[in-house]
């Protein structure tokens, strides 16, 4: 079988999509992968984490950017790199001979997946949030199927498709989140067993707020309970250097990274996730059943707010509203979760039953009964 997979933008859009090419890999039968991710350096990025497994698939980048929020001469632009990046697209496709194309959201994924369908491939799109971002608003009304990871998420669709077209397969996620097997401590380095352990997380490029409401309620907190604490804090490439620095003045144990590729170690090790709300972290963390406070971005389309709520509203996370959230506020949480095993137990309980297991192998299932009745 020969399957093109379009995504890129952020860890959001492309991990799930490596999830995916790594259950059609393991069955070792054949599967031609065209990975099809944007041009920018991020894309790049992410992409190293997937490690020697990259070798397996073919890359193809194409042109792409973001719909501006606002009308301006930013749109000229915007038309000049999307007809690009169907020019991009259909060579892709003619030299690939995709039997199905497959996207994941995200700019880079609308001019293949809107080749695809005028050159009449089977298309399948999945949307990782409860409310769907631009591009998959648009490819679910050409796509043959619109896989969700939350079963509401259909009703937010435009000119609402078909039921018959929406599956709820749940969220893939990668085999080295859920087959980790290596050692967290060494992993990590300087992590002490024993601690209570907090990970904070501001997404996959940082987040300049979470980590000023992460410092300031710290700085505001006991030395006695700092002394019992410590922190695994993703601060992102641009707040990188300045939290290290606030944190050497900080009476906490601590360990400060850009990005950590190895996260399953993080997450096994620690008690206490900080983070923001996208829907591959929250669904990571309900693999590992871990209680967390969700600090929704408040921009964009809201869907990172829409997330949280659907785990708040089942008892599953606390949550925070960034614009309103003071140091205290923060503090008065962490207090209460740290002091309460029962309430940590509940949210662990609560959080890991919304977890999707098997949700690449059943998205691969849709793929597949897709291309027996589709192009050939």
């Amino acid at each position: 079988m020969r399957l093109l997979i379009a995504c890129g933008g952020s860890a959001g859009h492309i991990f799930p999509a490596l999830a995916l090419a790594e259950e059609f890999k393991r069955q070792k039968d054949g599967c031609q992968i065209t990975l099809v991710v944007s041009s920018r350096q991020r894309d790049r990025d992410y992409l190293a984490s997937a490690g020697s497994f990259l070798k397996e698939l073919r890359i193809e980048r194409v042109i792409s950017t973001p719909l501006p929020y606002k009308f301006s001469f930013r749109y000229l632009y915007f038309l000049l790199r999307l007809f690009l990046g169907f020019l991009q697209s259909l060579v892709i496709i003619l030299r690939q001979r995709p039997q199905v194309v497959v996207g994941f959201g995200g700019s880079a994924s609308f001019a293949p997946l809107v080749i695809a369908r005028i050159m009449e491939r089977p298309t399948l799109i999945h949307e990782q949030n409860v409310v769907p971002g631009r591009a998959n608003r648009l490819l679910a009304r050409i796509a043959d199927r619109i896989a969700v990871s939350f079963a509401q998420t259909d009703k937010f669709f435009p000119r609402r498709p078909k039921v018959s077209k929406i599956i709820n397969t749940g969220l893939p996620l990668r085999r080295r989140i859920l087959d980790y097997k290596g050692n967290s401590l060494s992993a990590l380095g300087d992590i002490a067993p024993g601690k209570f352990t907090v990970l904070v997380l501001g997404g996959s490029q940082g987040a300049h707020n979470v980590n000023e409401l992460v410092l300031k309620c710290l700085k505001a907190m006991d030395k006695t309970t700092l002394g019992h604490l410590q922190i695994i804090h993703l601060a992102g490439k641009k707040d990188f250097g300045s939290v290290l620095k606030r944190y050497e003045a900080l009476s906490v144990s601590s360990r400060v990274f850009e990005f950590l590729e190895d996260m399953a170690a993080a997450y096994r090790i620690c008690d206490l996730l900080i983070s923001r709300a996208g829907a591959n972290t929250i669904f990571e963390a309900a693999a590992f059943g871990l209680p967390c406070v969700l600090i929704p971005h408040s921009g964009g389309t809201q869907h990172q707010k829409a997330n949280a709520a659907y785990f708040r509203d089942h008892g599953a996370a606390l949550v925070l509203d960034e614009q309103g959230a003071l140091p205290e506020d923060l503090e008065k949480l962490l207090h209460n979760l740290i002091g309460n095993q029962g309430l940590r137990e509940d949210l662990s309980r609560k959080i890991r039953a919304l977890a999707v297991p098997g949700a690449a192998g059943k998205l691969k299932e849709e793929i597949l009964a897709l291309s027996r009745g589709g192009y050939v």
